[in-house]
């Protein structure tokens, strides 16, 4: 599907994952890390045996909505190709009057270029953990999944978990619980079978192929320098790789401003304040890869 229009929205962020402590880090590779934290990583990729981890297919990508009978879906949150998106019981299956407004389990998925990525995601995971010891594999709880899976117990019950993260070839995967007391009998097991089932039956890639990615075509702003006050119209094109509807998120950084549609139909930044503003663009497609762009304006006081 090819979208040619000028868009843009707020960008808001999602404070879900921030109430369940938990943390959702990007894997962009231009990113510098610390001694102590390369140190770190390495010593849980040989805690967890990562060399030892079986390795499946690369796939095209993994459905961006994707549906879990009896619950609904959340507001889609994307962040350098990281999906997150909380679940709660629908109104007929809700647990008690107002239980369908909290959510009961969050969703984080990647499609990364590689299987080294996605394996690199988990690791992410597993490395932000507070135990000193090895969470246990999904086996060890009679979970087979993924090519590596490991689970978080709860203290809720002898049964219940409070996390389930996997890989399979170069999707990763994490379902986490929001309230394992309130819900002890959520089966985060299955719902992390569902996703691993879509993920092996997603189209596998040859060797080298590198899963499709949304395109933008055209990203512009009509002048590079503006004053603060300013209304720009942003001027885009973007084609989804598997022709469905791709997910545009914005974000203004470096300086003050908000972009939203007008009730025209055209969608325009708005400048607020003077400095060098930086528009961020990510398109997410259908499929669940990513693309990000970005442009630059100098925004001048009045």
């Amino acid at each position: 599907m090819k979208i040619s229009l000028s868009v843009s929205s707020r960008y808001l962020s999602w404070t879900g994952l921030a109430l369940l402590g938990l943390a959702a880090v990007g894997l962009a590779q231009s990113v510098e890390r610390s001694e102590l934290e390369l140190r770190h990583r390495a010593l849980t990729r040989a805690r967890y045996g990562m060399s030892a981890w079986p390795r499946d297919a690369a796939r095209d990508g993994l459905v961006r909505e994707f549906a879990f009978p009896g619950w609904s879906a959340g507001e889609l949150q994307i962040q350098d190709g990281l999906l997150t998106r909380p679940y709660t019981h629908e109104p007929r299956a809700a647990l008690r009057p107002g239980a369908a407004s909290a959510p009961s389990f969050v969703l984080e998925t990647r499609v990364a270029d590689t299987v080294e990525g996605a394996e690199e995601q988990l690791v992410d995971w597993l490395a932000g953990l507070q135990s000193t010891e090895p969470a246990p594999s999904a086996a060890q709880v009679g979970l087979l999944l993924g090519d590596a899976a490991f689970v978080g117990r709860s203290g809720a019950g002898a049964t219940t978990l409070s996390w389930v993260a996997f890989v399979r070839g170069n999707v990763a995967v994490r379902v986490s619980a929001c309230d394992p007391v309130r819900e002890p009998a959520l089966d985060l097991g299955a719902l992390a079978q569902a996703v691993d089932q879509a993920v092996h039956l997603a189209p596998r890639l040859a060797a080298g192929v590198l899963p499709r990615r949304p395109a933008i075509t055209a990203l512009a702003l009509p002048r590079a320098s503006a004053q603060a006050g300013d209304v720009l119209e942003i001027e885009l094109a973007v084609e989804d790789p598997a022709r469905g509807e791709p997910h545009l998120g914005w974000l203004v950084a470096g300086g003050q401003g908000y972009v939203e549609r007008g009730r025209d139909g055209r969608w325009r930044l708005h400048t607020t304040g003077p400095g060098a503003l930086t528009l961020r663009l990510e398109v997410t497609g259908s499929t669940g890869t990513s693309t990000r762009r970005e442009l630059a304006l100098d925004v001048r006081d009045d």
